[in-house]
C-alpha cells in the first residue's frame, strides 16, 4: 500500500465540541479499491487528561496506564495534521501497523 493509491478521510468527532489540542478523534481512511482502515488519533493534552480522570474514576489502576488499539499520537487534531500523518504513514509503509483494517467499505 502507498501513498498513490486514492483514498478519503472521515475524522469523527462524535458530536463533541472538538478542542484539537484537547480530544481525541476516530479516523477512517476509505480506499478507492473497496477497503477501510480505523484508527484513533490522540493528542498528548488529551492523553494527560484522560491519565487525570483514570486516576480519579479508579479505571487503569487508577491511572498507572493507559491503552487504546490503534492509538496515534498528534500535536493537533486539525484536518492537515491528520492527513500528513496518514500520508506519512502510507510513504513509509506503516500505515498497516498503525490502522485496524481492512474492513470492507459497506
Amino acid at each position: 500500500m502507498n501513498s498513490i493509491d486514492p483514498y478519503v478521510v472521515e475524522v469523527i468527532d462524535h458530536g463533541q465540541n472538538l478542542d484539537i489540542h484537547r480530544d481525541n478523534v476516530d479516523v477512517v481512511v476509505y480506499f478507492q479499491r473497496g477497503t477501510k482502515y480505523i484508527a484513533t488519533f490522540f493528542t498528548i493534552d488529551n492523553l494527560r487528561k484522560l491519565f487525570d480522570k483514570n486516576r480519579a474514576t479508579g479505571e487503569c489502576r487508577s491511572g498507572k496506564y493507559l491503552w487504546a488499539a490503534n492509538m496515534i499520537i498528534v500535536e493537533s487534531l486539525n484536518k492537515e495534521t491528520i492527513t500528513e500523518a496518514i500520508s506519512d504513514l502510507l510513504d513509509t509503509e506503516e500505515f498497516e501497523k498503525a490502522f485496524d483494517g481492512p474492513y470492507p467499505i459497506e
